[in-house]
């Protein structure tokens, strides 16, 4: 009887064990997914996403059209998971932080993919200017079917997608649709592609001159 017990004990316990490592083991196979409804979700969202490490994994899939008119935003600073916008768009995205590098990602690593995305607002931020884009500052990973409609203002390697796509970097069946002004190295989608460009196609105006105009993004 007393063995008996002892077995029953044992077996209770790795059933134990295994009900709290399972959920464990699924994130560690299949990766940790959000849904954000919200533009709360959104913020939350970019504000983790400060640390390297947070978004490695991570699928994000965008529930929702998202409007932030009347708020600055802060850029997602780093991503390096899969943000899939479901053919939704953020709109009134309004972008006036100071620095490099900018745009509604700042930096899309190389494992990192950005699809079925369109933002629209304005990216204007101060101080250097340089690698500004509609979607990623400054591009490692893989953009796909994705577009920016608004204002892009910089001074240097300024893109309607992205400021500057690097050897690793795809740019796939995206387009944009905007008024993009800088001082050099300014493209419809690409300020400076070193990697790849498919299908992209701009729509929009390029001028070096700036010119201080509206337009109104909430059609």
């Amino acid at each position: 009887m007393k063995r008996f017990k002892q077995i029953t004990s044992f077996i209770l316990i790795v059933l134990l064990l295994s009900s709290l490592l399972a959920p464990v083991l699924a994130e560690k196979a299949g990766g940790r997914t959000i849904h954000i409804k919200t533009k709360e979700d959104l913020y939350n969202f970019a504000k983790k996403a400060s640390f390297d490490k947070y978004s490695l994994g991570l699928t994000v899939i965008l529930e929702n059209d998202i409007d932030l008119k009347g708020e600055n935003f802060t850029p997602i600073p780093i991503f390096k998971g899969t943000f899939d916008g479901r053919g939704h768009t953020i709109k009134g995205v309004k972008l006036e932080v100071e620095g490099s590098n900018q745009g509604f990602f700042r930096y899309l690593e190389e494992e990192g993919v950005i699809k079925n995305l369109t933002i629209e607002g304005s990216i204007m931020p101060k101080g250097d200017q340089k690698n500004i884009g509609g979607l990623v500052g400054f591009n490692t990973g893989t953009i796909d079917k994705a577009h920016f409609k608004g204002i892009l203002r910089g001074k240097n390697t300024i893109g309607g997608i992205a400021g500057y796509n690097s050897t690793s970097g795809k740019i796939i069946n995206s387009s944009s649709d905007s008024f993009i002004y800088g001082e050099r190295k300014v493209g419809g989608i690409a300020g400076v592609n070193a990697g790849v460009i498919l299908r992209g196609h701009n729509k929009g105006h390029i001028n070096t001159t700036v010119e201080e105009i509206s337009i109104d993004l909430q059609e």
